[in-house]
């Protein structure tokens, strides 16, 4: 963990030297050091939120760390929308105090995981288990287990969810840039990330505490999520397919003030909402399926690195000038393909 967290400030330290002097070699060698330290931190992550939980608290544990990043995501949007309500110009980049605002706290993660974390073998659960601890494996045998992993037909399942459950945070705004104006653009970065405070808790309820049998809920949440999800995806598909003034937004995009704009908002929001669901339930998912730390360990990276891929996928797709129709067509059937089973094994 603390090894993965000490990336960020060299590739926020990276993008202030950039931002100042134009220098290129400092912000890239920072981006390959945060590639090589995200995933170490990620892993790391998904194994305390899905290992140290209880049974019945899978899905709060899921939550809380979903917050978290929600805060930090608000509070990056909410550093553009105030900057760009300011009127700075692109040529004046962002100020000082904010790269050092970011890189502080920062800092203060890494502090923490240096300093905070305490060994697994002596984490003690609301319910007074412990976590089981095991021995170091040779990275041959993570190799291993992975690939084991990966021949499991539930995993195998699983990787549909994971590939396209980041979809929305690359195709978004896509959307957004294409249609909003600048300072529209700047709210609806706020306001989306604003959807996950609400939205995280109230799911986490159907998870986690609803009276009734973990398969149970899992399925009524399974069926909100996929109502949500489906609504959202096929109006967003409608909506590029058949609006004349997606296809020809007026000159600097349509903005707050302007009579276009509510409907577009809306359905920008409800991807807020997409979003959340579809991490939850992927996530809890993925959590019920062993209680064995070790295999929830690698389970969180094979997660994690495969949702990545669906990242690249949208950005690949962005870079070849795809159509608008098809980036937004191609994750509806990856969205409907879920079908999970609840039932956790040792």
């Amino acid at each position: 963990m603390a090894i993965g967290a000490a990336g960020y400030p060299f590739y926020v330290a990276g993008l202030f030297y950039y931002d100042r002097t134009g220098g290129q070699v400092f912000p890239i060698v920072g981006g390959v050091i945060l590639g090589f330290c995200c995933p170490l931190m990620w892993n790391t992550a998904m194994a305390v939120q899905w290992s140290y939980a209880t049974e019945a608290e899978k899905g709060l544990y899921i939550t809380i760390q979903f917050l978290l990043n929600a805060a930090g995501s608000i509070i990056g949007s909410l550093v553009a929308f105030i900057i760009i309500l300011k009127g700075a110009t692109a040529s004046e980049g962002s100020p000082t105090a904010v790269y050092i605002t970011f890189l502080v706290l920062m800092l203060l993660g890494f502090v923490t995981a240096v300093f905070g974390l305490v060994s697994p073998g002596k984490v003690e659960r609301s319910d007074g288990t412990h976590v089981a601890v095991f021995r170091v494996l040779p990275y041959k045998e993570e190799l291993r287990g992975v690939w084991e992993a990966l021949k499991e037909p539930r995993i195998i399942a699983m990787l549909v969810v994971s590939v396209c459950t980041e979809f929305p945070v690359a195709i978004m705004p896509i959307l957004n840039a294409h249609y909003f104006s600048l300072r529209a653009r700047a709210l609806n970065s706020v306001l989306f990330d604003v959807m996950f405070l609400p939205s995280a808790p109230a799911f986490m309820y159907l998870l986690d505490r609803l009276p009734f049998g973990r398969t149970k809920r899992g399925l009524i949440s399974l069926g909100v999520a996929t109502v949500v999800m489906v609504t959202a995806w096929i109006s967003l598909i409608c909506w590029v397919c058949i609006s004349h003034t997606f296809a020809n937004p007026p000159l600097g995009g349509v903005d707050w003030s302007d009579a276009n704009y509510a409907g577009p908002f809306v359905l920008y929001l409800s991807f807020g909402i997409v979003f959340t669901v579809h991490q939850l339930i992927g996530m809890w998912t993925m959590a019920t399926l062993t209680n064995d730390p070790r295999k929830l360990g690698i389970y969180g990276g094979i997660w994690r690195g495969i949702s990545g891929g669906g990242l690249c996928i949208c950005f690949a797709m962005s870079a070849g000038h795809v159509s608008y129709k098809y980036v937004h067509v191609i994750p509806r059937p990856l969205v409907d393909s879920r079908k999970p089973k609840f039932e956790a094994q040792v």
